[in-house]
């Protein structure tokens, strides 16, 4: 897809997602994060590893995790204390710094294109709550619904694991593990669908059993 494409072809991806593509042509690394950032990716640029200043200068790291790029990195990685005293303050803070000053997150619904003249980051996708789908019946509405949901969670059950759902005593994750129940049963036959639940007995208000 990127090939046939280009940088556009995350527009098309639907799922859970964070990966890199080194195109040697450009050359090009390039890196996306799925819509709703589920998926972790951190990065780095700027003296870290090499052995001259100009490698030093154009090393790009980036990992599922902060402690890999950590442990590539020779000098410590000072705090950054703002973005610390903005998350204890209010939830609505920059997503893209983290805890370490020059460790970044790659914004949900954001690309990032590495080359020898520097980053350039964008989003490709938005949340749109305004456009309305106009149906004729209330049947009509349940079947587009169902048709959505069922592909949601059917994308989310590729793994090379077992599969498990967390189940409180909602609605929300009751739909999700009967769908994903009814998915796995049709698609690999029979099999256990393994659920967690967060069970309290000396808090009986929080007891989700």
């Amino acid at each position: 897809m990127y090939e046939q494409h280009g940088l556009r072809f995350v527009e098309w991806l639907n799922g859970m997602f964070a990966f890199a593509i080194w195109d040697p042509h450009k050359p090009r690394l390039f890196c996306a994060r799925d819509h709703f950032g589920i998926k972790p990716f951190f990065y780095y640029q700027g003296h870290s590893i090499g052995t001259s200043v100009t490698d030093r200068a154009h090393t790009f790291l980036f990992a599922s995790e902060i402690k890999a790029i950590l442990g590539c990195i020779e000098a410590p990685c000072p705090i950054n204390e703002t973005r610390i005293a903005e998350f204890l303050v209010s939830d609505d803070c920059d997503r893209a710094h983290t805890i370490y000053q020059g460790i970044l997150r790659l914004q949900p619904g954001h690309w990032l294109s590495v080359t020898s003249e520097g980053m350039r980051s964008a989003p490709y996708w938005k949340l749109q709550p305004q456009p309305e789908q106009n149906l004729s019946s209330d049947q009509e509405y349940a079947d587009a619904f169902l048709m959505h949901f069922t592909e949601a969670v059917r994308c989310r059950l590729r793994s090379t694991t077992a599969i498990g759902s967390h189940l409180s005593g909602g609605l929300d994750s009751s739909a999700v593990t009967c769908m994903a129940r009814q998915l796995l049963k049709v698609e690999s036959g029979p099999g256990r669908l393994h659920t967690f639940s967060n069970v309290f007995d000396q808090v009986p208000e929080c007891d989700e059993r």
